[in-house]
């Protein structure tokens, strides 16, 4: 297994004697890590590291003379909560002068309550095999070469970390030493930074705030970090690590939809008017009948305590308020699920768009989405007038064959997503576009937001659909 260098090794020790092999051996290999001693928790992270990927943990954490089971286990997982986030991929490294007493009870916790904070392997390394070992650093690097070979897969996720670390850190200094450090550094830096802006987003990144403009310039370095990596990878990537892919299926329940999930789907929300951006116009309508429901609730108990030949006008008022903004909300849905029946039935077979009792079995199933088309550029560069919105719907994935994918004003996706629990294909209809302003995009709902490849993909195929020509001709 190959050591982690981006810093997220851990030890959990609450004796620093005792890990001092350790810390030599991890620092002779270059290896970044933090170390928590302390018995009352002070030193743990407010809030846990984000891909912690190899712990060293000692099972006594505790001085009592008295030390059942369950007052070993407890104090180890109250710091595994604070230091990793559940279902981390990690490697446990036993390091404990115990082990035979508390292991097992930790094992029986890691496969009952406390599973989502289970390794993906663990094994040991005892400490009295090392503690004042004149040759320590190599019995720690033999025996941990050792049990770790038996998870090579890690490996290919744990190069691929560093090499991100690497590659950052090469780029940074690469672009921070185009000048020697002097008094004027930090200027000079600051207008490196509004360069990259301006590299990015052209002369409008003027018109940006501070703040934009310093996400302009982490976008470049950013699309510059990506070739960097690639290179690397060549550079990195050889014999050695060979034999980590495998073409043998193993059943893994929702594996490809959960994975094109994450590789092409985000749930960043962060702003509205983002290209990419999937909102639901069905959550916003149930959002604003349940804001609406709020206030006529509200509005009728502050008026509960006015006098009752007042109180009557009064709540027929609220209530007449209440059923018009409801009407405008029940016909605003009744539209969206008509409009989405439109542009579904577009890409429905013949067969199911005639009489196929299937047919009724889709639409019923179908939940309606919309899409922010807009080019990214002009998003980046603030030149959007008007936001390009593609409605479409979530197809459930079992229902794709009944799909007529022949019309080019269809998009039907060729990867299937999960989403919510359940897989779907994600259908737009290209003749539906439409375009709404600013002041409307920011009061919406956003659900979820398509990575760039694939919101590249459906405006390539949305721009040949728009530009073609056609050909008149007798034959």
């Amino acid at each position: 297994m190959i050591l982690p260098n981006n810093g997220k090794v851990v030890i959990i020790d609450d004796q620093p004697k005792d890990v001092v092999e350790l810390i030599s051996a991890l620092s002779k290999e270059k290896v970044p890590f933090v170390h928590y001693k302390e018995e009352d928790l002070s030193d743990l992270p407010d809030t846990p590291i984000e891909n912690v990927r190899l712990i060293f943990l000692d099972l006594e954490l505790i001085t009592d003379t008295y030390s059942p089971t369950k007052n070993i286990t407890s104090p180890i997982k109250t710091r595994l909560i604070r230091i990793i986030k559940p279902h981390t991929a990690y490697a446990l490294v036993i390091w404990s002068k115990v082990e035979s007493k508390y292991k097992d009870a930790l094992v029986a916790d890691f496969a009952g309550e406390f599973s989502d904070y289970k390794p993906i392997f663990y094994t040991s390394l005892p400490k009295s095999k090392i503690v004042g070992q004149a040759n320590a650093v190599e019995i720690i690097k033999k025996e941990l070469a050792e049990e770790m070979a038996k998870f090579k897969s890690l490996n290919a996720f744990l190069v691929w970390e560093s090499i991100v670390n690497e590659s950052s850190g090469k780029l940074t200094n690469e672009i921070t030493s185009l000048y020697p450090p002097d008094k004027e550094w930090d200027d000079k830096t600051k207008f490196l930074l509004y360069k990259l802006a301006v590299a990015y987003s052209g002369k409008t990144v003027n018109a940006f705030d501070e703040i934009k403009q310093l996400k302009n310039s982490l976008y470049t370095l950013t699309l510059t970090f990506s070739d960097n990596i690639e290179n690397l990878i060549d550079k990195t990537i050889d014999e050695k690590f060979a034999n980590l892919i495998s073409k043998k299926s193993v059943a893994i329940d929702n594996f490809t939809t959960s994975i094109n999930k994450l590789l092409l789907i985000s749930e960043s929300n962060d702003d509205a008017c983002q290209p990419g951006n999937i909102y639901s116009p069905q959550l916003e309508l149930q959002s604003r009948l349940e804001k609406i429901e709020k206030d006529f609730e509200s509005s009728k108990e502050r008026n509960s305590k006015l006098p009752e030949e007042k109180q009557k006008e009064v709540l027929e008022g609220i209530e007449k308020k209440y059923k018009s903004e409801k009407q405008k909300i029940d016909e605003a849905t009744a539209f969206v699920k008509k409009t989405t029946n439109d542009i579904v039935v577009s890409g429905l077979l013949e067969s199911i768009y005639s009489n196929d009792p299937l047919k009724n079995e889709v639409l019923a199933s179908i939940i309606p989405i919309e899409i922010n088309i807009t080019p990214l550029c002009d998003y980046a560069q603030d030149k959007v007038r008007l936001y390009r919105i593609l409605p479409g719907t979530l197809v459930k994935s079992d229902f794709r064959d009944r799909l007529n994918s022949t019309p080019a004003y269809l998009y039907i996706s060729d990867a299937d997503f999960r989403l919510d629990g359940v897989d779907y294909v994600l259908l737009f209809d290209f003749r539906f576009l439409y375009s709404q302003d600013k002041k409307e995009i920011d009061k919406r709902i956003v659900k979820y937001r398509l990575k760039q490849q694939l919101l590249s993909d459906i405006q390539v195929k949305l721009g040949a659909h728009v530009v073609r020509s056609g050909v008149l001709y007798v034959s």
